[in-house]
């Protein structure tokens, strides 16, 4: 049977996590689009997920040559959105682990600061300017509500933990490098 779910996260560790809860009660990730998941009925536990910024988008030589390498790890490529990547694996084959190492790990957390920083400024910047704006009407005397100004400053604060989790990651990976060197 198909089940679809339209949640919205942003946070894909959250969101991993998630997927592997649904695997565990058999429900398997078939396919993703802009916060719509679609599963199929399965053994329960039977996979385990993961999702990936990649380098390169899925559909480019380089990033089909990555999921080619994937695939010949038993690593099945379920969906892609932009250059996310989700992937599943057999449980019984093992850990499920993509960055094997701390510079992969760093590198990682870095493509995705490179992607949620500049929205996050976006959303800073036209926040505070629609409220200035808005500041600036009241003081002629026209009442008129800011919508879009708070919005924008809601999605900034919602944004900011995302980019801090994966700043302070950086941080310790590169004390862990420093400590095996």
């Amino acid at each position: 049977m198909r089940h679809i779910i339209w949640k919205a996260y942003f946070d894909y560790e959250k969101e991993e996590e998630w997927l592997n809860q649904m695997a565990s009660k058999g429900l398997n990730l078939e396919s993703y689009s802009w916060c719509r998941y679609v599963f199929e009925d399965g053994v329960k536990g039977k996979y385990a997920y993961r999702i990936v910024l990649m380098k390169d988008k899925p559909e480019t030589v380089e990033g089909q040559k990555y999921l080619e390498f994937l695939e010949e790890m038993n690593i099945k490529h379920i969906s892609s959105y932009w250059k996310w990547v989700f992937l599943r694996k057999e449980v019984e084959d093992g850990p499920f682990d993509i960055f094997s190492d701390l510079e992969s790990k760093i590198e990682h957390n870095k493509r995705l600061l490179r992607l949620i920083v500049p929205l996050w400024l976006l959303n800073c910047i036209a926040g505070v300017v629609n409220i200035l704006i808005v500041v600036a009407l009241l003081s002629e005397g026209r009442p008129i509500i800011n919508y879009i100004g708070i919005l924008n400053i809601i999605v900034a604060v919602v944004m900011f933990f995302p980019i801090y989790k994966s700043y302070k990651k950086i941080q310790k990976y590169k004390e862990e490098l420093k400590i095996r060197e």
